[in-house]
């Protein structure tokens, strides 16, 4: 068995330091995952677009985490809106930091969020087991997610203060900065449908080889 990828959204500093604090927790509880998140796992150098269109169209799960502040994000809704496509609706949940499911408006608000307290994050790591057990890796009981959930939780509510404790983010994208950003999203969305069309192609061509051999 292998491992499942995880790729984890975030926009602005407050949803950034919940994304960094996740992707290290994660694998902590539940071994099988493989947390991505852009700004530590995109290599310095590279074709980050093509690594970050790569990542959405062959994650099996993503978190996306949102604030007050970042919900209307085009980069948050540009990935959500990928990891649809690759992926079951329900295995794309908004993690909520400093608001709760009500706030939720546009796009997002499809989505099953949960809350970043202990409740909704114990909800997501089941969620996350799921996943993990229709995909044939190594999931754990209830019993023992309950167990190790119990262990790890007080380390990420630590951090979780931490990051709640950090001033609201301001707007994020100035209007120069909006111009930069299109043009990087357009390219972000050629290279995610190049990657896409190679995976299809592959998966068709694995299926054909596949039925040839049970007529051989």
């Amino acid at each position: 068995m292998g491992t499942m990828k995880v790729f984890i959204s975030w926009s602005g500093s407050r949803s950034r330091g919940v994304a960094e604090a996740l992707r290290a927790w994660l694998p902590s509880v539940l071994q099988a995952l493989e947390p991505w998140l852009s700004a530590a796992d995109i290599q310095a150098g590279s074709r980050w677009h093509y690594e970050l269109g790569s990542c959405l169209a062959s994650s099996s799960f993503g978190i996306i985490c949102m604030t007050p502040e970042n919900q209307g994000s085009r980069w948050l809704l540009y990935e959500a809106g990928a990891l649809s496509r690759s992926v079951d609706g329900s295995r794309v949940v908004p993690y909520l930091i400093g608001m709760e499911k009500p706030d939720i408006e546009g796009p997002l608000s499809h989505f099953q969020a949960v809350e970043s307290n202990e409740e909704g994050t114990f909800e997501l790591l089941q969620s996350l087991n799921g996943a993990l057990s229709a995909s044939g890796e190594r999931a754990l009981s209830e019993a023992g997610l309950k167990r190790a959930y119990e262990v790890w939780w007080p380390e990420l509510e630590s951090s979780l203060q931490s990051v709640r404790a950090t001033s609201q983010d301001l707007r994020e994208n100035s209007p120069s900065e909006e111009g930069r950003l299109l043009e990087t999203l357009l390219k972000v969305v050629s290279d995610y449908r190049v990657v896409l069309g190679k995976l299809h192609a592959t998966q068709e061509r694995e299926s054909r080889d596949g039925a040839e051999g049970a007529r051989a």
